[in-house]
């Protein structure tokens, strides 16, 4: 075939011309949903209320709401987690030096399940350690909360990390949970959507 006819016919398909007559291998790239900005916005945008179930007292005994609560800061906890569920690790730490300004009340509750899926809630963290983020913004009724994705630093653990921009709490999925040294897996983008729309705060008036 004349090389003029091959240049037409790869126009026409939109392949590239070298490719032509030439075998390989296909390649199969590694494309998660949030390396693109605005697919993570879409998919935190259809992730609606409506298919929030609830979950009574966030899988927290008696007294573990009553340490939360008498800590002194605004405690933020989901009402939905989808099944299977546990509670693995709960800390609740009181300040006890108020004027030792390293010294504040903070909570973190890890929670995980058979498939080693995890999350976790809480206060007091530093930062987050994720390589070439993506990054979205979901709308609450406790405000703004700005979700963070991507690969941690020196790992190919994925993480979604969320902050709510009053108050300073993180809610995180995938990683290293406090006080564990393996990794777990993430939330998929759109159960993680859901546990955000979810979170309420802990009411503070305690009841006996």
């Amino acid at each position: 075939m004349h090389p003029s006819v091959l240049r037409s016919l790869a126009v026409l398909i939109n392949i590239p011309l070298f490719s032509l007559g030439c075998s390989s291998n296909p390649v199969v790239i590694d494309s998660p949903i949030a390396h693109s900005t605005s697919t993570l916005q879409a998919v935190v945008n259809d992730a609606t209320p409506k298919a929030i179930a609830q979950v009574s007292d966030s899988l927290l005994s008696a007294d573990q709401q009553i340490q939360l609560k008498q800590l002194g800061i605004k405690v933020v906890l989901p009402t939905y987690l989808p099944a299977g569920f546990n509670v693995t690790y709960f800390e609740a730490h009181r300040q006890k030096n108020p004027e030792d300004i390293t010294d504040s009340a903070y909570y973190r509750i890890s929670y995980a399940n058979a498939n080693n899926i995890c999350i976790e809630v809480g206060s007091g963290y530093q930062a987050v350690w994720i390589t070439n983020p993506s990054k979205s913004k979901l709308e609450t009724a406790l405000g703004d909360i700005e979700i963070t994705y991507g690969k941690l630093r020196g790992s190919e653990t994925r993480q979604y990390w969320a902050s709510i921009k009053k108050g300073g709490q993180v809610i995180y999925t995938g990683g290293k949970l406090s006080r564990v040294s393996e990794t777990c897996n993430p939330l998929s983008l759109e159960d993680f959507t859901k546990v955000l729309k979810s979170l309420t705060v802990l009411e503070e008036k305690l009841h006996f």
